[in-house]
Parts: C-alpha cells; structure tokens; sequence
C-alpha cells in the first residue's frame, strides 16, 4: 500500500508541474514581445541557463539579464491583471 502512495505522490507532482508549466507559458504567450517570450521559455521551460541562452542568441550577456528582468516585470503585470480580473468576475 505504501509503495502506491508514493507512485500516487508522484503522479501528483508531475500533474501540479505539468499545470503550472501550462499556466506558465499561457502567461508568456500574452507577452507583446516575441524577445521577452523567447528568453522566458528558454530559461523557465527549457530550463538554460543565462549565459547558454546569450550564446544561443548571439546577445551580450548582460543584455539577457536586464531583458529577462523586464520581461519579468512584464509577466507580473499580465499576471496580476487576470487575477484582478478573476477576481471582478467572482464579485
């Protein structure tokens, strides 16, 4: 019985990953700039790091730092606009 608790722990977790991966590029995919989508995915979702992703796209390095943080900074405001939103529509 224990042993498929585990397996059933598991299963959860890659479900709630698999979800929130989802609902993550759901968000990315809002973003205005095909650059703040780019970086985002290839460092959340493909999980590169920085400097592999500056390589990869012939960008200085600490250009990728400063577009992901603005990029972030995007994604919070599209993210924090749906949750004003669900939450307008609940009232």
């Amino acid at each position: 019985m224990m042993s498929l608790l585990v397996h059933d722990d598991a299963l959860l977790e890659r479900l709630v990953k698999d979800q929130t991966g989802f609902l993550l590029l759901e968000a990315i995919e809002m973003l205005e700039s095909r650059r703040d989508k780019l970086i985002l995915r290839m460092h959340y979702l493909q999980s590169k790091d920085l400097p592999s992703i500056a390589s990869e796209l012939d960008i200085p390095i600490g250009t990728i730092y400063v577009a992901k943080g603005r990029a972030l900074a995007r994604l919070r405001r599209v993210l924090e606009g749906q949750a004003t939103n669900a939450d307008a529509s609940r009232a």
